[in-house]
């Protein structure tokens, strides 16, 4: 802020009284109109945070649906595996059939959220939208931990999928 000399000299307290109470209206309306900005700038940033926030949990509550439509066909995949090496462990000579080792991941998105914590635009929301919102990203990020763990179970059973034999047995396996 910029502040000018009244034109002319004070002569008396009168006039001193009435510089001062213009300069403090002057200040008062500065800080109102900057008050007013920001209000409106954060009004935008929350706005813009829902919208984002919104359509990144409809995306990836769509990709979590896309995927529980085939979680039966994974399901049948590793029960496939389990028995093929259960059988082997039983009978030590049996043939491992094909096996399909694919692993269906389904990444989930946080961009917008992580975006709204850092540009602090969750601080103007409502407590109650903001416990909404990180219930939503809490829960995705215990999918996608437990998602992870199962990926790398997943794998190790893989690596026995190399140890396999051209010709299909699990002999080289270990009990």
């Amino acid at each position: 802020m910029d502040f000018h000399p009244s034109q002319g000299p004070i002569h008396s307290f009168k006039d001193f009284l009435f510089h001062l109470l213009t300069v403090i209206i002057g200040i008062l309306i500065a800080l109102s109109l900057e008050g007013l900005l920001d209000w409106h700038h954060h009004r935008m940033l929350v706005q813009e945070a829902r919208s984002n926030l919104a359509s990144e949990i409809r995306e990836n509550q769509q990709r979590l649906t896309k995927g529980l439509t085939s979680a039966p066909d994974a399901e049948k995949r590793l029960k496939a595996t389990i028995e093929a090496i259960d059988g082997y462990r039983k009978n030590h000579n049996e043939q491992a059939s094909d096996l399909d080792w694919s692993f269906g991941l389904f990444p989930l998105n946080a961009t917008a959220w992580s975006t709204a914590a850092s540009t602090r635009a969750v601080s103007y929301m409502n407590y109650s939208e903001v416990q909404g919102y990180t219930r939503v990203y809490v829960v995705q990020e215990q999918f996608l931990s437990l998602q992870q763990r199962t990926l790398e179970k997943w794998l190790e059973l893989q690596k026995w999928s190399v140890r396999i034999s051209p010709g299909g047995n699990f002999s080289q396996l270990n009990n």
